[in-house]
């Protein structure tokens, strides 16, 4: 499954998981920001995130956890999917 995928790479590309590490972390962070909410309040479409958990675990990182509650991207909210080829 995915976590032999994962461990594979841990292995053999340990420096793309700490890459892939530190793109949650960017995420979860951006999101969670107050510079988002005021991205949101000026009117920029962004992700609202009710909810952003970060649990990095520096020793494995594949033991690292992430978690984000995001509202639907509704396109009642004016969201909308467009293929950009």
């Amino acid at each position: 499954g995915d976590l032999d995928h994962a461990r594979l790479k841990a292995r053999t590309m340990p420096l793309k998981i700490a890459r892939d590490v530190n793109s949650y972390q960017v995420e979860a962070s951006f999101l969670n920001s107050q510079g988002c909410l005021a991205l949101q309040g000026a009117g920029v479409a962004v992700a609202r995130a009710y909810a952003v958990q970060m649990d990095t675990c520096e020793e494995d990182l594949l033991e690292s956890k992430f978690a984000m509650l995001l509202r639907d991207f509704s396109p009642a909210d004016g969201w909308q999917q467009h293929w950009l080829l």
